[in-house]
């Protein structure tokens, strides 16, 4: 599967983090080298972002070329194979669960 990256967040401790979409368009926050926190439906991207934004200041990208989910672990800098996230907090995100 692919994924567009919508919006780019910098976190404390050089942590980035990103919304992205599926081809479906449906959003998920990609934290911790992990998808998370998905939101289906329309704009699904930009509510996500509106709900993030209290955990730091989202940033709109252009439209750019999709990427797999190695492709967005390299973008951000996580270590792939890493363990899963558990309820709580990701990289300084809260977060329901990892998909």
């Amino acid at each position: 599967m692919h994924y567009y990256v919508r919006y780019r967040c910098g976190y404390r401790g050089g942590t980035t983090a990103l919304i992205v979409e599926d081809e479906q368009r449906t959003a998920y926050l990609f934290s911790d080298g992990w998808l998370q926190s998905k939101i289906e439906g329309d704009d699904a991207a930009t509510r996500l972002a509106e709900l993030m934004r209290r955990r730091g200041h989202w940033s709109r990208l252009p439209e750019v070329p999709p990427y797999t989910i190695d492709g967005l672990r390299r973008l951000t800098g996580a270590e792939a194979g890493g363990a899963l996230p558990r309820r709580g907090l990701a990289g300084g995100f809260e977060v329901d669960a990892a998909l």
